[in-house]
């Protein structure tokens, strides 16, 4: 963090700035990637955006709904990583597939 009123030339003040944002775990670097997939502003409605990048839903039967469940079932699906409200929601069918 800079100190008030402290004398930094510019060279070492953008590396502060720089170092800050390499620290930051919410930051990256826009490649072309993110680029090639840009929309400019109000040229096309925001439908088209999601399909653009997310793609048609392949199975349109799910609903939408607010659960609140304990911390540690939360935790247990989040530890393994990306996708895991796609693997609670496996677990709560294959549930309801074997006590029917």
């Amino acid at each position: 963090m800079l100190a008030k009123n402290k004398d930094l030339s510019t060279t070492e003040e953008e590396a502060l700035i720089n170092q800050g944002i390499a620290d930051d775990p919410d930051t990256f670097e826009l490649d072309e990637s993110f680029f090639a997939c840009a929309v400019k502003a109000g040229t096309a409605d925001t439908q088209s955006i999601v399909h653009a990048v997310r793609g048609k839903q392949r199975t349109p039967v799910k609903q939408q709904v607010t659960l609140r469940l304990p911390e540690n079932v939360i935790d247990y699906f989040k530890k393994g990583g990306k996708g895991w409200q796609t693997r609670l929601s496996h677990t709560l069918e294959e549930y309801v597939k074997n006590h029917r």
